[in-house]
């Protein structure tokens, strides 16, 4: 199997450009569209380890993004012009720009938080389907 990820053309209002993973040159639909129309389940028990997972990286990402507070503050570098330019261009870089850690960061938690709650989702797929099937089972046997 080959996997490669793949930039569209074109770029959207955010200027970002979205990535496309392929396999074997056939585009790989979002996982949270699978799961919404039922073609992705998840069995629980493989399911829970991997929520569990994710679980425990939102949990070091949020003590990432409750600790860089002290990033957001303007550096000491002196007073004249210079440094006061400079103290305000590396604030805005830790909190405010497109690339700065705290938004990289919190772009992360919200991928994390999308492929949690994908995993939930498909946990409960396999659980209707299985489900289903056993009331299937159960019918053909009274027959």
């Amino acid at each position: 199997m080959y996997v490669e990820q793949v930039e569209q053309p074109g770029t959207p209002e955010n200027g970002k450009r979205p990535i496309v993973i392929s396999v074997n040159g056939k585009p790989v639909p979002p996982l949270g569209l699978g799961v919404g129309n039922g073609t992705v389940s998840l069995e629980p028990g493989s399911g829970e380890k991997l929520r569990a997972m994710l679980q425990e990286q939102m949990d070091k990402v949020d003590a990432w993004l409750s600790g860089s507070g002290h990033l957001v503050r303007q550096p000491p570098l002196g007073t004249n012009e210079v440094a006061w330019a400079m103290s305000t261009k590396f604030e805005s870089r830790a909190e405010g720009e497109p690339n700065s850690f705290v938004s990289v960061v919190s772009s992360y938690r919200t991928v994390l938080q999308q492929t949690y709650d994908s995993v939930v989702g498909a946990i409960e797929n396999y659980q209707r389907l299985d489900e289903t099937h056993r009331e299937s089972l159960r019918r053909s046997g009274k027959q």
